[in-house]
């Protein structure tokens, strides 16, 4: 069984990531609370996917600070922690729920059984308001399916 899940609250401050003495992330900061979604968004090379990677624990910090409910990111906090990038790692092929299925069974503990497995799947389509897409096959530039961008069914 899952542990019941608490809101978290995301606060970053100060950020700062340097590439070879490059200044890629500097001073950034921002917070997201409980209920709230975070759009990170800019022109190619602003450095997004490195400020993704920070807040996900992925990449390390040069300086600043990044909390979970007060305390700093730790081992505890990134084992919980990812994001997807949109482009090439979806199975063009495969519907929505097919996708979240497959991710909860890699991803979601072994000694979770599948039952549990499949009613966080169930939970996380309800609570994106996904649930009339979970049938919509993901598509590709070829065959059209989910939206890239607002989540949209296109039937």
């Amino acid at each position: 069984m899952l542990e019941p899940s608490r809101p978290l609250q995301l606060v970053f401050q100060d950020i700062c990531v340097s590439v070879q003495k490059r200044p890629i992330l500097k001073d950034v900061s921002g917070i997201v609370r409980p209920g709230q979604v975070l759009a990170v968004m800019g022109p190619s090379g602003c450095g997004k996917t490195t400020l993704l990677d920070c807040l996900s624990g992925q990449r390390a910090i040069d300086s600043g600070t990044i909390r979970l409910n007060r305390e700093r990111l730790s081992k505890k906090w990134r084992r919980r922690i990812c994001y997807v990038l949109q482009q090439d790692i979806f199975f063009a092929g495969l519907t929505l729920r097919e996708t979240l299925e497959y991710t909860a069974m890699l991803r979601l503990p072994d000694k979770l059984p599948r039952t549990e497995k499949m009613r966080c799947v169930d939970h996380i389509l309800e609570v994106l308001e996904l649930t009339p897409c979970q049938h919509t096959k993901i598509g590709d530039y070829l065959n059209r399916g989910l939206s890239g961008g607002p989540a949209r069914c296109w039937r």
